[in-house]
């Protein structure tokens, strides 16, 4: 309603959205600017539609990874909890009352669940001042960079994520190709759609070379973010002028490249993690039962 009313005072579509930023981003209202200018409107937004429903995929494709890890190592987490604040002295109190002897396992145990319950206030503020610290950390610019640039060095997850972050830049870069936004101008608007400072970074020392006159494959190269791939499909669409399709090409495989990824990893996953439970309920068992084992054999024994 707010755009309709400034539409309706004589303002343009594009700036009109551009006063909203928290529900237009600068990147949609470019391509509205553009469209608008070209008198190809539809198209603009044709071309917005069609991104935005990639752009859905991929951030689907992004949760998915963290998704199904994060549930299990939280559950895994407060059962340790759950565990070895109620149960464990639960069972120690009867055991010592008993004068058994213990195996390692058990013994192994009540020392675990000693340790959590005289520091248990300790370890939650020492959690909390972790997380807190942790936010600030890479909510500064510069722990930012370390912390994105850290989370594509890792295994596995590591690869997922620049793949993640390459379809995304081709997406877009192609987007902006596509509505005839300038090189120069399009490098800064792909920097806001990527979630990673560390990339971020990289993209602003292409943008520099760009505008000092480089081509955007040669550019690209020196960066030292870009797969060969993607510098490659570069340099046949400058040459042909038709970087715009060559990058849509790009962005394709790579989104066909991370749902094999995801699967690979949940493939992976899901193997380690039954191991880890299994371990972990193998050595409360044994810790529990077997006190209780030896109660009963002492019991009919006298």
């Amino acid at each position: 309603n707010q755009v309709e009313e400034k539409i309706n005072q004589g303002f343009s579509l594009s700036v009109s959205f551009k006063l909203f930023p928290h529900h237009f981003p600068p990147l949609f209202c470019n391509v509205i600017a553009i469209g608008e200018e070209a008198g190809r409107l539809d198209e603009a937004f044709l071309l917005l539609s069609e991104y935005i429903d990639h752009e859905m995929t991929t951030k689907k494709q992004f949760k998915s990874v963290l998704r199904y890890p994060s549930f299990v190592l939280c559950s895994i987490g407060i059962a340790i909890i759950v565990i070895n604040i109620f149960v464990i002295p639960t069972f120690a109190k009867l055991f010592a009352s008993y004068h058994v002897s213990l195996p390692w396992t058990t013994r192994f145990l009540i020392q675990i669940s000693n340790f959590f319950v005289a520091n248990g206030l300790y370890l939650a503020c020492l959690s909390i001042l972790a997380f807190v610290s942790f936010g600030f950390f890479i909510s500064n610019p510069k722990g930012a960079v370390i912390w994105h640039r850290v989370v594509l060095k890792l295994p596995v997850m590591g690869k997922i994520m620049l793949e993640i972050l390459l379809a995304r830049f081709c997406r877009t870069f192609a987007l902006l190709q596509q509505s005839g936004i300038l090189i120069s101008e399009s490098i800064p608007l792909v920097s806001e759609v990527l979630d990673n400072r560390y990339v971020c970074l990289k993209l602003q020392s292409l943008q520099d070379k760009v505008m000092q006159g480089e081509g955007i494959a040669v550019a690209a190269g020196q960066v030292g973010f870009f797969s060969p791939l993607v510098l490659q499909m570069l340099s046949v669409g400058e040459e042909t002028g038709n970087i715009s399709e060559m990058l849509n090409e790009i962005a394709k495989f790579y989104e066909g490249e991370i749902a094999y990824q995801i699967r690979k990893l949940n493939d992976l996953l899901e193997p380690i993690i039954l191991v880890i439970l299994g371990v972990m309920i193998l050595i409360i068992a044994l810790g529990v039962f077997l006190p209780i084992w030896n109660m009963v054999q002492f019991a009919k024994i006298s």
